[in-house]
């Protein structure tokens, strides 16, 4: 690797090119599946990706291959040279300055298939013998991955991590209804607890069978809402694009540009990207441009502290980048259970699963709650059909009653269930 992508930096400077970069990554997958309940597959999967970044003129080109012969080199050098010339300028673009070399290690590098069996074969015999009505499929993998990040101002960063990968699908079928599909998954360091124990993967199968008898929300009305973690981690990352990232401070659809260090939010809602978070599987080690990750809250108390944003968005808007990604996303826990937030609910619905789109640009948006109850003077009266519910993100973020002292890592993120008022619910 380190031969290559010096041997890389030193042509693409060579033929022309201003400023360079290139990452080169080799990962090497495990997988272990249940297909109809039973442990029936297992495949290797190797690949090898070869990222090449040049700067001439102002002009940027990018070009990745998975092919490291000296034919597919040169092919691909020839190539980005050619569209970094065709390309349109923009003084914008540019590549991190020097840092001292680093090298990161994290997980376990090498799989322990025994005890993947062995967790696969315990999930399989738990579902057969407490959940027979319930047809699922499940997966798990161990991947381990090498990538070396060098660019033309001296960086070199070599990153070596391995991690493993839980997934299940599950739908249930009593006396002749079929329940909709719901899903549980989680990427962790290690195998020290059952998969029935992470992410409350026991209550959501336990849910799907008596949501083969789902009702409908007897009347439209206004209430609060409940949002499962992983619904609420996809809300909040599409928040943050929405209106500080890269493409909203561009394209100037962000309803905040210039507003750090002002109170946006609800003061209990607090952000922070971790991307060496130790509970967390999937870190990152440096930015998409290279530099060294570190922590930083996105949102501290309701206030924008940072726009995480790259160098290219940072020189075209004038504003700070940031060392770190809108990933790896961190809601801190509450003090209040989830039970005890049902039983203080009046009137709303618990979203365990949601299909949404976009939200409007000043932040209107419908949800479809799937797999979700509805909630009646403290009580769950039933699980519910697919329901529709209407709310503005951002007024959402400010209407927060309370966070869960519960929550789901999913070795990206680790959210709580969150609380929010004002939602207008109705049927789908």
């Amino acid at each position: 690797m380190e031969h290559i992508c010096k041997q890389l930096i030193d042509r693409l400077l060579k033929n022309g090119a201003d400023k360079a970069v290139v990452s080169f990554n080799q990962t090497e997958t495990s997988e272990f599946n249940l297909i109809y309940k039973e442990l029936n597959l297992l495949r290797s999967l190797e690949s090898t990706r070869l990222s090449l970044f040049a700067i001439k003129d102002n002009k940027r080109a990018i070009k990745s291959i998975n092919q490291i012969d000296e034919a597919s080199l040169e092919e691909a050098i020839t190539e980005l040279m050619q569209s970094v010339k065709d390309g349109n300028p923009d003084p914008a673009f540019d590549i991190a300055d020097y840092q001292e070399p680093a090298a990161f290690t994290d997980g376990a590098l090498e799989p322990d298939n025994d005890l993947i069996v062995s967790r696969l074969s315990e999930f399989s015999s738990e579902m057969k013998a407490h959940f027979p009505f319930v047809h699922f499929d499940a997966s798990m993998s161990h991947t381990h991955s090498k990538t070396r990040f060098m660019n033309s101002n001296g960086i070199d960063v070599t990153m070596e991590r391995g991690y493993y990968e839980f997934s299940t699908m599950f739908t249930a079928k009593k006396d002749g209804k079929m329940s909709s599909m719901n899903y549980t998954y989680f990427q962790a360091p290690n195998l020290d607890k059952p998969c029935m124990e992470i992410n409350q993967s026991r209550e959501l199968i336990r849910q799907i069978v008596e949501q083969t008898h789902p009702d409908t929300i007897p009347q439209k009305f206004v209430g609060e809402v409940i949002l499962a973690p992983f619904v609420l981690g996809g809300l909040v990352h599409t928040l943050i694009q929405s209106h500080f990232g890269d493409g909203a401070l561009i394209s100037k659809v962000s309803l905040y540009p210039d507003h750090l260090n002002q109170k946006l939010f609800s003061e209990k809602l607090t952000v922070t990207s971790r991307p060496r978070d130790p509970k967390q599987a999937m870190k990152y080690f440096i930015t998409n441009d290279g530099y060294l990750a570190s922590e930083q809250a996105i949102i501290e108390d309701g206030e924008l502290k940072v726009y995480p944003i790259s160098i290219y968005a940072a020189n075209k808007t004038g504003k700070p980048f940031a060392h770190c990604h809108s990933n790896n996303l961190v809601i801190e826990p509450g003090e209040i259970a989830l039970a005890e937030m049902i039983k203080d609910t009046k009137e709303g619905i618990l979203c365990m699963r949601a299909s949404y789109g976009s939200p409007s640009p000043q932040g209107d948006m419908s949800t479809v709650a799937k797999n979700s109850y509805y909630i009646k003077d403290g009580k769950i009266v039933c699980p519910v059909k697919e329901t529709m519910i209407s709310f503005n993100l951002i007024e959402a973020m400010n209407n927060i009653v309370d966070f869960s002292s519960e929550t789901h890592n999913a070795g990206e993120m680790i959210m709580p269930y969150m609380r929010f008022s004002g939602a207008i619910v109705s049927g789908a």
